[in-house]
């Protein structure tokens, strides 16, 4: 038996058939997902746009009227602070008694377009009380365009009259 046979044969017992395409099936899968998460995390592509835009709340154990869904809107046409030319048009909140969604409607005023932000949003109640707190991620918005985007909370949020979203800074 010559010496290249024996390799060929050797290789054969190394991996079988079905691994090699297993392998290079794992290896695509992991390209695949790199590169959607990089279009994600870049704003590509909207992921799960419209999603939660029809969502139905629901309560299992359904017993009182002050279970069932809540609308709260909040125009006050107030700015970022720190980006006095991105208008907040309005926030509505739809709260259940699990959690809630507050959609921001934010309105970029000048002729460029506004990058992706970091901030720091705060409700408040008819006191002035904080009730919630938390760091969202303003999206990129064109020039002399409006833009809606979600965040979605763990905690039920009822009777905001009041907010503030001001501009983190960078550490």
């Amino acid at each position: 038996m010559s010496r290249a046979r024996r390799m060929k044969e050797k290789e054969k017992k190394d991996m079988p058939k079905f691994l090699k395409y297993i392998l290079k099936l794992l290896i695509l899968i992991v390209i695949v997902f790199c590169v959607l998460f990089y279009l994600i995390k870049t704003n590509k592509i909207a992921f799960l746009s419209g999603f939660f835009d029809n969502l139905k709340f629901s309560n299992a154990t359904k017993s009182t009227a002050s279970e069932e869904l809540q609308d709260t809107t909040i125009t006050k046409g107030k700015t970022i602070k720190g980006l006095d030319k991105v208008k907040v048009r309005n926030i509505d909140i739809n709260s259940s008694e699990t959690f809630s969604i507050i959609t921001i409607s934010l309105e970029n005023t000048t002729n460029k377009k506004i990058k992706s932000k970091k901030c720091r949003m705060n409700l408040f109640d008819e006191n002035n009380n904080n009730i919630f707190t938390s760091s969202i991620k303003m999206p990129e918005i064109d020039a002399k365009s409006t833009k809606d985007f979600k965040v979605i909370c763990s905690d039920s949020i009822k009777n905001i009259y009041d907010y503030t979203i001001e501009l983190e800074k960078s550490k």
